[in-house]
């Protein structure tokens, strides 16, 4: 997926299509986290005893939590692009949802 992702981010910056690239990029990885929280969120306890249940979703937790400087990045090539529509909504939320959550010192 990343290289179809690259790809498509490519083709759509050569073609002077910066704000469609941002979006797609944007959706792909929203979209990554959607999937991987559901996972979590979804894993059936009952499958395996809780430690077990534990060893297996505390890597994807971890990964999902280490996003931080990727949104950050994300919010920064999106504040590079002009903000009408879904553009300007979609920062207006990453601003908010960063205004409530507590950052990690880096």
């Amino acid at each position: 997926m990343n290289t179809a992702t690259r790809s498509s981010e490519k083709y759509l910056k050569d073609n002077s299509r910066t704000k469609l690239a941002a979006l797609l990029l944007t959706g792909s990885f929203v979209e990554g986290l959607y999937i991987s929280t559901g996972l979590i969120k979804t894993y059936p306890k009952d499958l395996l005893p809780a430690d077990s249940r534990n060893l297996v979703l505390t890597p994807l937790m971890q990964i999902i939590l280490n996003q931080e400087k990727s949104v950050d990045e994300l919010i920064i090539m999106l504040s590079g692009i002009d903000s009408e529509g879904l553009i300007g909504t979609i920062k207006q939320r990453s601003c908010y949802a960063s205004d409530k959550i507590p950052r990690s010192e880096h």
